[in-house]
């Protein structure tokens, strides 16, 4: 049982993060490459033996698409859903000339 509130916490995090992980269907060492860190680094968080520095976390929840908020709170859905915009087509220049018409 964690001593302190913040051991709590830290446990917490890890916890969050390996399950975020989990919900994108990677391994440890596919979602440290696609983060461009260490596996061993990602391993030492969900580990609970350290926290990420603010960089780190931040290329990892932007490479992976997870929510920042739910691993540090718990709030929220572990993964962003990304709002698709609408398909627009490519306009071709049109090869005739415009004239003004007098």
């Amino acid at each position: 049982m964690p001593k302190k509130k913040e051991d709590k916490e830290i446990l917490e995090l890890a916890h969050r993060l390996r399950e975020a992980i989990k919900t994108c269907h990677l391994s440890f060492k596919e979602a440290a490459e696609k983060a461009g860190l260490p596996e061993g680094t990602l391993r030492i968080w969900v580990q609970a033996q350290a926290v990420p520095r603010l960089d780190q976390f931040a290329a990892l929840v932007r490479s992976l698409n997870v929510n920042p908020l739910y691993i540090i709170t718990g709030q929220g859905s572990p993964i962003l859903i990304k709002k698709k915009l609408p398909f627009l087509p490519k306009m071709k220049k049109s090869s005739r000339k415009t004239t003004k018409h007098s």
